[in-house]
């Protein structure tokens, strides 16, 4: 029988229970996948915390996933290497084992990994939606990405630089703007809350950015607003920290800014069909060697607890996956 990962208390990592479970029979235009890899993110965390909107118990989390197509009454044939679009389903993706619908996945090129892959949706997404669609991002601006080593992080550094932007990233430890500087080429800040906004100021003349892209919230978001442009627009997309964020409202109102909030999980519920027009784009761009992904941990399910120890720690740069079994890429 199939194993998956399941949560009946809301808690730490050891209330993530490993059970086998029964598949259903496919409904017509249905696939069932062997699932080769599953992306960890913070959304996972929150939901087995019980901190995620109002998820009701029990749950199987995991919004990314990638597998080969072992049961079709679809289109799709069997031993096809997909692909889910997130969003298609909800949650329920730390499983051995899955039933999707043939339209809720893509084909994947063979030059692209299934780890790789469940690495891509969330993230990528979540930057893209952020840059273009909410912020307007354009050629010629500059963009301060704060966590730019994370995976969401890492993507926005990629889209940005793709469209002619310059980008100045910020972290937390040199070793992570080492890697930055190594890998992209851009400007990196090893900044806390307290001196962001004199380095960026300092960095960028005096002007501010015209976008900037918060992904770690609670303290960082008033600096955020202090480091954008006149008329600049600034994205809000986590909060890792969960602590409330202070702000003097002339921060913004003063400069005209534009403020977004943006959360991948809770855009699904409320109807945005954008991923299904800019995830293939993404792939694309994957297929051509435009885009890379910086898979900083690859661990078993067996290890789940220590997947999410290691992504709350907040040490390593990139993107965490599981896999069903060790040693599977």
């Amino acid at each position: 029988m199939p194993r998956r990962i399941a949560i009946y208390e809301f808690g730490g990592p050891e209330n993530l229970r490993i059970e086998e479970f029964s598949s259903r029979p496919l409904q017509p235009g249905e696939l069932r996948l062997r699932v080769e890899a599953m992306g960890v993110n913070r959304a996972d965390i929150l939901i087995r915390e019980g901190s995620y909107h109002s998820k009701k118990l029990p749950i199987v989390p995991g919004f990314d996933a990638s597998g080969c197509v072992i049961e079709s009454s679809g289109e799709i044939g069997i031993g096809s290497r997909v692909l889910i679009i997130p969003g298609s389903r909800g949650l329920g993706f730390y499983s051995e084992e899955v039933i999707v619908s043939a339209s809720d996945v893509l084909v994947l090129s063979d030059n692209i990994s299934y780890s790789v892959a469940a690495s891509i949706p969330v993230n990528w997404l979540t930057a893209q939606e952020s840059l273009f669609r909410r912020a307007g991002l354009k050629r010629g601006e500059t963009l301060v990405v704060l966590a730019g080593s994370s995976g969401v992080g890492q993507a926005a550094i990629q889209l940005a630089q793709a469209q002619g932007v310059r980008v100045i990233a910020t972290v937390s430890r040199q070793v992570k703007a080492d890697y930055l500087k190594d890998t992209y080429g851009c400007d990196v800040l090893v900044a806390g809350a307290e001196d962001l906004p004199s380095q960026v100021l300092e960095m960028t003349c005096g002007s501010g950015a015209d976008v900037v892209f918060d992904l770690i919230g609670g303290d960082f978001f008033r600096p955020a607003l202090q480091i954008a442009s006149n008329g600049g627009r600034v994205v809000q997309a986590a909060n890792v920290t969960l602590r409330d964020s202070l702000i003097n409202v002339r921060d913004f109102y003063a400069k005209n800014l534009s403020i977004f909030g943006f959360q991948y999980g809770n855009a699904t519920t409320i109807g945005l069909e954008h991923y299904r027009t800019d995830l293939p784009k993404i792939l694309e761009g994957f297929a051509k060697g435009l885009y890379r992904s910086t898979i900083s941990k690859i661990f078993s399910m067996d290890k789940v607890a220590t997947a999410h120890e290691t992504l709350v720690d907040r040490s390593h740069y990139g993107k965490i996956v599981l896999l069903p079994q060790a040693g599977v890429h």
